[in-house]
């Protein structure tokens, strides 16, 4: 498992916090890209073609500090984008999405490669110069409520969005 020197002591707020308290709890420890891409490939998912019955699979990272500015990310998968972006559009939330168009190498790429449709909904500037990401400034003074509504509201129109398809 790869840890940074804060995570052994809490979990970052906004690197790994904010994107699991708009859609479910889950666990702080992060296994790195081999670790990643073991589990999929070894696990039951990749033996008994579970990951063909996936529809998608959207990752929420860094989405939950107070200056929300989602990056375009370009390995994710272009009709998803275009739902992401169709659901922001609804509730008004334009300015916070894909402003800018970046390639992030993340916990979504195995499923990229193997067929999955996926996204990457991240939020690369955190702090004034990305200051905070994986720092002791990373803290939960840095999360905001509204930036994490915005996301769930997204997310939900989305995944409506999915199951009409």
């Amino acid at each position: 498992m790869s840890t940074g020197p804060l995570s052994l002591l809490r979990p970052p707020a906004v690197a790994a916090g904010s994107g699991v308290s708009v859609i479910a709890p889950a666990s702080f420890a992060q296994p790195d890209r081999l670790e990643r891409e073991m589990c999929i490939r070894d696990s039951r998912w990749g033996r008994d073609g579970t990951l063909g019955q996936i529809k998608a699979f959207m990752l929420a990272d860094m989405i939950g500090d107070k200056d929300l500015d989602i990056q375009r990310e370009s390995n994710s998968t272009a009709w998803l984008v275009s739902l992401v972006g169709q659901a922001a559009h609804k509730f008004g939330y334009d300015r916070y999405f894909f402003q800018r168009e970046m390639a992030v190498e993340d916990d979504h790429l195995p499923f990229v490669e193997r067929g999955v449709p996926s996204i990457d909904i991240i939020d690369l500037d955190y702090g004034p110069n990305n200051s905070y990401h994986h720092t002791a400034q990373d803290t939960m003074d840095k999360v905001s409520a509204r930036s994490l509504t915005i996301d769930g509201d997204v997310f939900m129109e989305t995944i409506r969005l999915i199951d009409q398809r």
